[in-house]
Order: C-alpha cells, then structure tokens, then sequence
C-alpha cells in the first residue's frame, strides 16, 4: 500500500513538472512574438514619421493636417498590436516620444513589450 503511495506521489510531481514546463516554454515563444510584433509595428510607425516630416516640408500649409493624420495612422497601429500582445498574454506599451514635424513637436507612441 505504502509502495502504491510513492507511485502515484511521484507521478503526480512528474505531471506537475512537465505542465510547468510547457507553460515556461509557450510563454517564451509568446514573448518572441510579441516582441516581432513591437518590432514590426515600431518600423512602421518610424516609417510614417519620415514620410510626414518629408510631407510637412513639401507642403508646410498643411503641417496641421498632416500632423493629424499621422497622429490618427500611429495610434491604431499602435492599438492593434497591443491588441494583438493581450491575446497572447503579454503587456505591449507606449513610450512617447517627441517628434519634431515642421517646427511643431509631436508626441507619437512607438512600443515596448511590458511584461507578462
């Protein structure tokens, strides 16, 4: 009786052990997407702000507009991927920072991944 006791213990801890496993192992592949993700989305949103100042210097009447329009383009991209970091459980950020597009400075958020 006492034989059958340590058997199912020690099959327990060995049940115990490979879950805990495969939930560190999925968590780091969880955290590598997510940090491609932030990747993505930051050369996306670096993208956009090149083709805006270069817009604002083409037609500086319309700096505000613009400006506007690159605020509106970053934010959802940025929503999206944190969006997209929730579903695999992984906190993604904005960290503001200053852009300057035609004389006015701008606050855009490209992102980091937080925690999980």
């Amino acid at each position: 009786m006492v034989n059958l006791k340590k058997k199912i213990f020690v099959l327990i801890v060995v049940l115990i052990m490979v879950t805990s496993i495969q939930v560190f192992a999925e968590g780091d592949v969880n955290i590598e997407k997510a940090e491609e993700l932030v990747e993505e989305a930051n050369k996306d949103i670096y993208e956009l702000i090149e083709k805006a100042k270069e817009k604002a210097s083409e037609n500086p009447g319309e700096t505000q507009e613009i400006i506007a329009e690159l605020i509106n383009e970053t934010e959802e991209l940025s929503t999206e991927t944190i969006e997209e970091g929730e579903e695999l459980g992984i906190e993604i950020i904005c960290e503001y920072i200053e852009v300057d597009i035609n004389g006015i400075i701008v606050l855009i958020d490209p992102l980091r991944v937080a925690g999980w």
